[in-house]
């Protein structure tokens, strides 16, 4: 889920304080969080719902972000926060980059699983993450 790379890669940048090592160390986290098995519908219908979803809710966790002690000018936090979705947003969001090699590739390494217990992962990256950031004590 594009939350669990948000916030991972938040974390990260948020612990190195240097906006260009926290893009490159959250980009490299995507691609490592990728290889552990998470939650993706199989069916199109359930594809698409569970998409919206996702955009939705990775929206409403960077407004969460900017109210709550992140402000832009935090450019550690965002920049971990960006290269940890840039991978999904690139090579999943444009269509033409999803069909390239390197979108091929990224969608073939991943472990997408169909059964719903895989959000458990994610879940997990989130709580971690956010308790990380200080928002859960």
């Amino acid at each position: 889920m594009v939350i669990s790379h948000e916030v991972i890669g938040g974390v990260i940048g948020q612990e190195l304080g240097n906006p260009y090592w926290a893009f490159l160390f959250g980009f490299l986290s995507h691609l490592l969080m990728d290889k552990i098995p998470h939650y993706f519908p199989k069916e199109t219908k359930n594809k698409a719902i569970f998409t919206i979803c996702e955009i939705l809710m990775a929206l409403g966790l960077m407004i969460f972000f900017l109210q709550n002690g992140f402000p832009l000018s935090d450019t550690s936090f965002w920049a971990g926060l960006a290269g940890g979705v840039m991978m999904d947003v690139l090579f999943v969001g444009v269509p033409t980059l999803k069909k390239s090699k390197i979108g091929l590739w990224h969608s073939t390494r991943q472990r997408h699983m169909s059964q719903p217990i895989y959000l458990v992962f994610d879940a997990i990256f989130v709580v971690g993450g956010l308790f990380i950031l200080g928002f859960l004590k």
